[in-house]
């Protein structure tokens, strides 16, 4: 079985849980751990260590919990088939062998691409700067950023903690409660910690991706492997639920670019193009939307679609006037010309 690295990640931050959190447990879950096999040393992993992950391992499993909750329920009645878009490597049918409904995993595609597109999202911070920024500069930038961007779609009015449950979560709206987003952070700090790491992982209490359900990292730490930024996760929600997705997301990048000078680039694209697709797998790209922190001339760019400047001095970049489509050889073929192009300019920073 073909395993994506986010797929092999999820399941094993879900055995992590079982072993690192206290009882008790919100999910019982190591079936993908003996699935993937990894090696002895999988634990020592930047990505594994038990007290970082602990807010991502808490997100993970409080949304599976109450989705499984929620096909439970849902079977009472008579729903007889449960289809999981994306799969992966979820368990749920071999956890519960007796339950109904049908369980049917797949990866979306043909017509179910038509209704929900992978797609990825992600401003990233240079390391260096955002440590440098005092804690409570960030914090009175996340919540600017926050209360900013409900104006733009109401998908993205209201925040929440992660919680055990969907009714627990919705208790803590951090645009009403300041005090909740702190003990959010407070919860991500270790012994480890730099005075100015930050980091908050929060929802916008819609549960089905389809619906508008959305959740947002913010990650800003000098050290360890992971990398330092703002994701939407999962960002193909943007893509189905805004009503202007071109106009949305970079209203996002603008919106956040205007508040941290120290995001160096910016991508919205499809995560199929992402994985395989890119001209230079080793260094960034413009996908279908992207952010340089540098002004760009339009004479260098002649077949995007828009060239925004940002008051940061930078450039929002919108390569196809459509939302791209990693099957249409024209949106791929613009793409990677303007990766080209920035390259030869040195303005196509490696990947984090």
């Amino acid at each position: 079985m073909a395993k994506g690295h986010t797929a092999a990640r999820v399941a094993l931050w879900r055995a992590l849980h079982v072993e690192a959190a206290p009882l008790p447990h919100v999910l019982e879950d190591q079936i993908g751990l003996k699935l993937l096999a990894p090696d002895e040393g999988w634990r020592s992993r930047g990505d594994m260590d038990p007290q970082f992950t602990r807010p991502f391992r808490a997100s993970i499993v409080a949304h599976a919990h109450f989705i499984e909750d929620l096909v439970a329920e849902q079977a009472a009645p008579g729903v007889s088939q449960y289809v999981i878009l994306g799969a992966g490597l979820d368990t749920f049918a071999q956890r519960r062998l007796q339950a109904e409904p049908r369980l049917i995993g797949l990866r979306p595609s043909g017509v179910l691409m038509d209704t929900f597109k992978r797609f990825n999202f992600k401003l990233s911070f240079d390391k260096q700067k955002i440590s440098r920024v005092p804690e409570q500069v960030q914090i009175d930038r996340s919540l600017a950023f926050l209360k900013a961007i409900g104006q733009i779609d109401p998908i993205l009015k209201n925040w929440f903690l992660c919680a055990d449950g969907k009714d627990e979560g919705l208790t803590h709206n951090v645009l009403l409660d300041r005090s909740s987003l702190l003990r959010e952070i407070a919860s991500w700090k270790d012994s480890d910690s730099d005075v100015n790491d930050m980091s908050f992982v929060l929802w916008n209490g819609v549960s089905d991706p389809l619906k508008g359900g959305l959740s947002i990292t913010y990650h800003a730490r000098s050290g360890g492997s992971l990398p330092a930024g703002i994701e939407f996760s999962e960002a193909g929600t943007l893509i189905r639920c805004l009503q202007d997705p071109r106009q949305g997301i970079v209203e996002l990048m603008a919106t956040a670019t205007d508040l941290w000078p120290e995001i160096y680039w910016g991508v919205a694209a499809p995560s199929e193009y992402l994985r395989k697709q890119r001209t230079f797998q080793d260094r960034q790209t413009v996908g279908w939307i992207g952010y340089c922190p540098h002004p760009l001339p339009t004479a260098d760019f002649p077949d995007l679609a828009e060239l925004r400047p940002t008051r940061s001095q930078g450039t929002i970049i919108v390569s196809c006037a459509d939302i791209m489509d990693e099957k249409n050889v024209q949106h791929v073929k613009v793409v990677g010309e303007s990766d080209i192009k920035l390259m030869e300019l040195g303005l196509l920073p490696a990947r984090s």
